[in-house]
């Protein structure tokens, strides 16, 4: 399934003596929000050395997910040195020496309104993109659920609206705001049509059941902000 969508699995690893891991998601049919059980992530951790050293060499951006901490600090050390930007999703990250040592080597930092709150401890996403600037990103993303995103650059702040829908599962919203976040950037979009992007992305998602499986096209979120007369996509 991977590889029809053009994704390249030659570089993935595979060990006879691990094993996968799998999730129980339990949804709330009221409110679309989800529970999930996941298993010990631990069970799969990628060393540094299994990374090979040409991953990066046609590469513009490194996403993390701060699973396998030291394979993603390897991986993060070689983006920066070979001029790839390095972007973070920080949600996982259980303490306060993995997230500096992460946010540290991150170019664009994404991340949800609830990690954001316990780490900075502040409750006005303004604040907490304040206090999440100081690692050197240079691009700070706040995820807000049905409230929509802030993003901060260098030079503006951008508060993206939440597109309303009917929310039937939310499982995967964060990944997909995540990759459709980074599709903008490959396009060199300006990022207010980034967030927008993404925003929609994330929105289409929760229309439907499932993680993958109720992912959008590419043709589908177009048409769906495209229908919805937005600010970037008229």
């Amino acid at each position: 399934e991977l590889e029809q969508y053009g994704v390249d699995t030659r570089p993935l690893v595979i060990d006879p003596d691990a094993t996968s891991i799998t999730s129980m998601v339990i949804i709330d049919q009221r409110s679309g929000k989800r529970t999930i059980l996941a298993g010990d992530l631990s069970l799969c951790e990628l060393e540094p050395s299994e990374i090979p050293p040409c991953l990066l060499d046609s590469a513009r951006y490194l996403h993390l997910d701060g699973t396998s901490r030291q394979a993603a600090l390897a991986a993060a050390f070689t983006a920066r040195k070979n001029g790839v930007k390095v972007v973070l999703d920080a949600d996982v990250l259980a303490d306060d020496a993995e997230i500096s040592q992460l946010m540290g080597m991150t170019d664009i930092l994404i991340t949800s309104e609830g990690f954001a709150r316990r780490f900075t401890g502040m409750d006005k996403p303004e604040d907490m993109i304040e206090k999440l600037r100081l690692y050197g990103a240079e691009i700070v993303t706040v995820t807000l659920g049905d409230r929509g995103s802030i993003c901060f650059s260098e030079d503006e702040v951008i508060w993206t609206p939440a597109f309303q829908v009917d929310v039937v599962d939310t499982t995967g919203a964060g990944d997909v705001y995540h990759g459709a976040f980074i599709y903008g950037l490959i396009q060199d979009w300006p990022l207010e049509k980034t967030t927008e992007f993404a925003s929609a992305v994330a929105a289409m998602k929760c229309t439907r059941i499932g993680g993958r499986i109720g992912i959008p096209t590419l043709d589908e979120a177009l048409e769906f902000l495209h229908g919805n007369n937005t600010q970037q996509f008229r």
